[in-house]
């Protein structure tokens, strides 16, 4: 047996048959920092993160948004995934700026693959961007840091128990104002009689 998913007995190139896996909600976050000189990233930090070519970081994120969307049209074994969000930080720190991206979506297979093309392309945007001013930037630390599922039967399971908390909830408040409406229909009558 092959402990190569992606290659067949015959070492021969495959993509891996997901359809026997149930949909579990896909949740992974990838990280890369792209490095500059100090005088570069004053310049950048007092210009707020814009060059003449528009705004570093928004179009880094955009950048990377669209390639997390193509990576199985660039990564030839990926399956297409119908991604439900990205979402993209960036952390100005001594030296460099550091970019994460999150990427989610319910399915039989992972986004790991997604986030770390979003975040090289976002990476590879700022370099890009900056390139007249410092090409001696450096591109590094990308990474997957977390890659998470959860099976939908269980959200949905969890949300289900909930909402059935919350109409208990509701059918006692209404007993409770049945009773209390009974208490005083009662004591009318009797004041009535009496």
């Amino acid at each position: 047996m092959n402990s190569f998913s992606h290659l067949n007995n015959q070492a021969e190139a495959q993509m891996v048959d997901v359809s026997h896996k149930a949909n579990t909600i896909r949740i992974a976050k990838a990280e890369g920092s792209v490095k500059f000189t100090p005088e570069m990233q004053k310049v950048l930090s007092e210009n707020n993160w814009n060059t003449a070519k528009g705004s570093v970081l928004e179009t880094a994120k955009l950048a990377g948004t669209m390639a997390a969307k193509q990576t199985s049209n660039l990564i030839p074994l990926c399956h297409p995934l119908a991604i439900h969000s990205i979402v993209f930080e960036s952390f100005e720190e001594e030296g460099c700026i550091r970019l994460t991206c999150e990427v989610k979506t319910e399915g039989k297979t992972g986004v790991e693959m997604e986030a770390l093309t979003g975040v090289s392309v976002a990476c590879l945007t700022i370099y890009d961007m900056c390139k007249a001013a410092d090409r001696g930037m450096v591109i590094e630390g990308v990474q997957l840091l977390e890659c998470a599922q959860r099976a939908v039967q269980e959200l949905e399971s969890g949300l289900r128990k909930i909402r059935e908390s919350a109409d208990m909830r509701r059918g006692r408040v209404a007993l409770g104002f049945a009773s209390l409406s009974v208490v005083w229909t009662a004591i009318l009558v009797i004041s009535f009689i009496a």
